[in-house]
């Protein structure tokens, strides 16, 4: 929150609209970069429910000792 905060100082535009400019395009990057996560999701919030036993999974296979960030969607 802190990097958006200043983001948001920097170039004059509200958080709350970084917040959606940078998660359409985190969004489209992980589509791209790993489309097979994304293949048979019907939406993001579907995909972003499934961080933890899907993505997560695979990231501690390669990253034991990882800590990860944990996922709550409504």
């Amino acid at each position: 929150m802190q990097i958006l905060q200043a983001v948001s100082d920097q170039s004059g535009l509200p958080t709350d609209q970084l917040q959606r400019v940078l998660g359409n395009w985190i969004h489209g990057r992980f589509v791209k970069t790993y489309p097979d996560f994304f293949k048979d999701k019907s939406n993001v919030l579907e995909m972003l429910d499934l961080i933890e036993s899907e993505v997560h999974v695979e990231l501690r296979k390669l990253y034991p000792d990882a800590e990860l960030s944990t996922f709550a969607t409504t």
